[in-house]
């Protein structure tokens, strides 16, 4: 079986390139392990990541959040959607949606 048989056979079966299939898996996998409370410099090594900067990287693009920043907000029970991650936030930006937090409850509850 050729190179691109097999990638063409398996996106038309799973719906995702193999590529992607094993992104998702070592994503899923250092999840784990920082539940289990691993180092990141491991846990790059260990998901199958070749280094601690490339696993930020693809952690990143696969979760929306750096893995230091998934780490705290599970500390604290923070969830993801919770915090405005959007790259086209400026500062001023995100001062403004903190600002508005406590008009936009008031009006919810009025």
């Amino acid at each position: 079986m050729s190179r691109y048989y097999f990638m063409r056979s398996f996106k038309e079966k799973f719906g995702q390139s193999s590529m992607d299939y094993l992104a998702e898996i070592r994503t899923n996998e250092a999840k784990r392990l920082m539940e289990a409370g691993q180092p990141l410099k491991d846990i790059a090594l260990l998901a199958g990541f070749k280094d601690q900067h490339y696993f930020s990287s693809q952690f990143k693009k696969q979760v929306g959040l750096p893995p230091r920043t998934y780490i705290a907000n599970r500390k604290c029970k923070t969830a993801a959607y919770s915090w405005p991650n959007k790259p086209s936030w400026t500062p001023s930006l995100i001062l403004l949606w903190f600002s508005e937090m406590p008009s936009m409850t008031k009006r919810t509850r009025s």
